[in-house]
């Protein structure tokens, strides 16, 4: 299973941003949404999408962050850490 951003054009309107799960079955792809993060301003999507990439990123105190293995569950509990240490 793969996380990822997809950006969906909205015809006339501001596209949506949606965090989703990728797997396979058999020759189809299926994707299921987790998380709708559109509303959130620039800069969060922008790092949701390089923790979902497993990109090493450096939070404002300046420590280093690295995801080594996660489980479906633990990424989406990761980014929901993320985010809210990022609004607080």
């Amino acid at each position: 299973m793969d996380c990822r951003i997809d950006t969906i054009p909205n015809r006339g309107h501001p596209p949506t941003i949606l965090l989703r799960r990728h797997w396979r079955e058999g020759r189809r792809v299926r994707k299921e949404t987790v998380a709708n993060p559109a509303r959130r301003p620039g800069w969060l999507v922008k790092g949701i999408r390089a923790v979902v990439r497993a990109k090493a990123f450096l939070p404002e105190g300046g420590g280093r962050l690295e995801i080594r293995h996660s489980l479906p569950h633990g990424r989406a509990a990761a980014i929901l850490g993320a985010m809210k240490d990022l609004v607080a």
